[in-house]
């Protein structure tokens, strides 16, 4: 699998993405909240599962795995997964704002 290079929003953001597939999934979580498409809080997939939330915690009231990452002042995302998985999770994010995936591009190296 290639490695990621950098996310293009449909606003003309980029965000470099060079660190490892992990990285496109909080790169996402902050292009939605800065650019006000969270509009709140905790945002969830279709199947219930916190995406992004206030308190590193699952809806369970469990913490998040040790994976647990402030993107931006209370707003934390479950990191512990794989490479495939930080795609879905971030394409999942992008849903749960209504911002179609296929209008973001990921450039890969």
């Amino acid at each position: 699998m290639s490695n990621p290079r950098r996310l293009i929003f449909p606003d003309g953001t980029t965000k470099d993405v060079t660190e490892s597939w992990a990285s496109v999934q909080p790169a996402t979580a902050e292009w939605l909240i800065d650019g006000g498409h969270v509009k709140g809080l905790p945002l969830c997939n279709r199947q219930g599962t916190y995406l992004l939330h206030k308190v590193p915690k699952k809806k369970t009231g469990k913490p998040f795995r040790r994976g647990a990452r402030e993107v931006r002042e209370n707003h934390w995302i479950d990191m512990a997964f794989g490479p495939e998985a930080h795609l879905k999770k971030a394409i999942e994010l992008l849903e749960s704002c209504d911002v179609k995936p296929a209008t973001v591009h990921l450039e890969l190296d």
